[in-house]
């Protein structure tokens, strides 16, 4: 789970991105991840970006029925690049959340297609910051693929950070109206099933894309917006690798994000279980 940003104190770890950087519970269940979000989250003196608000009780908003909670579905960007398996799961678990009485229909977010776009032109460059002393004087420590990562956050330019900031704030107030319509959003986690770890790259619709594309290109738009936002199973591909649900909401909202999933996983088996071996 991701919470909003500033939810949870990033105070000890070290930086990927300043401004987008998130820290959340990983684990088994919805349940879990209430009991774990409530321990960490909450205000912390060492971490300037941390709210001070209230922190909810994740676990009690969790027995709240979701009958009549209204889910938008994006028109834009998730659906333009997905793998057919993991658009079969998606359709299988909108069918569900029907089924327990949450009421599903079509919103648009225009600026959702520039967003990874945008996270990479801030992402880049704040992270290069960061390790721009061991970048000069320890290149070697770095595997090939970070410091390429890194050295070509170096040639991103002000204008471009500048114009991605401008980008970033549009998509928040543009998710802002969309949550004056409904409760949360429903997106597939990634654009395909879970790759195999020797995996570098996949086809989907007759198009290649490196692992790495394929697996953030639907989780950066919520990051860039600073969103809370859950990834669920909800299916498994031919070769029996799990596909994922994502249900995001407005700010500080994680008791609705929690409380779908945990209405949606008692409902379905698949988060009880385990890829296969080998």
């Amino acid at each position: 789970m991701k919470p909003t940003y500033g939810r949870v104190s990033r105070h000890g770890i070290v930086p990927l991105s300043w401004s987008l950087d998130h820290v959340g519970p990983l684990a088994k269940t919805a349940e879990d991840a209430a009991v774990l979000l409530g321990v960490i989250a909450g205000p912390d003196p060492c971490d300037a970006t941390c709210s001070a608000r209230t922190v909810d009780n994740y676990r009690r908003a969790l027995q709240r029925g979701i009958k009549g909670v209204k889910l938008g579905v994006p028109r834009e960007h998730f659906f333009d690049v997905v793998d057919e398996e993991v658009r079969f799961a998606f359709d299988a678990a909108v069918t569900t959340m029907k089924r327990l009485g949450l009421r599903v229909r079509p919103v648009s977010v225009p600026s959702l297609s520039q967003a990874v776009a945008a996270e990479l032109a801030i992402m880049m460059p704040e992270a290069s910051a960061y390790h721009a002393r061991a970048l000069r004087e320890r290149p070697d420590d770095f595997g090939a693929d970070v410091r390429a990562f890194l050295e070509l956050g170096r040639l991103v330019t002000a204008t471009a950070m500048v114009s991605a900031q401008r980008l970033r704030a549009r998509l928040g107030t543009e998710c802002a109206a969309v949550f004056e319509q409904v409760d949360a959003l429903i997106v597939p986690s990634l654009a395909i099933p879970a790759p195999r770890i020797a995996e570098t790259e996949v086809h989907i619709d007759q198009q290649s894309f490196d692992v790495g594309t394929a697996l953030s290109r639907n989780m950066m738009p919520f990051n860039l917006t600073g969103l809370p936002a859950i990834s669920v199973p909800c299916g498994r591909s031919a070769d029996g690798l799990p596909i994922g649900v994502q249900i995001v909401a407005k700010p500080f909202a994680e008791s609705t994000v929690l409380r779908i999933a945990h209405h949606y996983e008692r409902a379905t088996e698949w988060h009880r279980l385990r890829p296969p071996e080998g």
